[in-house]
């Protein structure tokens, strides 16, 4: 019965993680270093509906316009999504990038 629960509990870490797998995919396009980089094109394919795409293709550039004059960029890029979401608030920037 213990072996039974063991792989019970495998089973569900296998499946949770799965399901953090998607999300982290599904939102990647969020990422500090893919937002912030101009070489690369942002797939939104996978964006939630509720996004308009081609508003955010413009946010994007704005931010990384505003991320270049701060002189933050290379930091920021390195950073996780929640710094750059401070990033964002602490230069009052949410109605410039409200999609980001």
């Amino acid at each position: 019965e213990i072996c039974a629960s063991v792989d019970r509990i495998k089973q569900e870490i296998a499946t949770r993680f799965e399901q953090l797998q998607d999300v982290a995919q599904k939102f990647e396009f969020l990422s500090p270093a893919i937002l912030l980089d101009e070489d690369l094109s942002i797939d939104l394919s996978n964006a939630p509906d509720d996004i308009d795409r081609t508003e955010f293709v413009i946010e994007r550039k704005r931010l990384q316009t505003f991320v270049t004059a701060s002189n933050e960029k290379e930091s920021l890029k390195h950073l996780g999504p929640l710094e750059l979401l401070t990033f964002i608030h602490q230069h009052r920037l949410s109605d410039s990038v409200p999609n980001i």
